[in-house]
């Protein structure tokens, strides 16, 4: 599936940010 693959990469993206 595409969908988690797109979702991990951009939680994984928001992760690095951090607030």
């Amino acid at each position: 599936m595409t969908a988690m693959l797109l979702l991990n990469s951009y939680q994984s993206l928001w992760t690095g940010r951090s607030f």
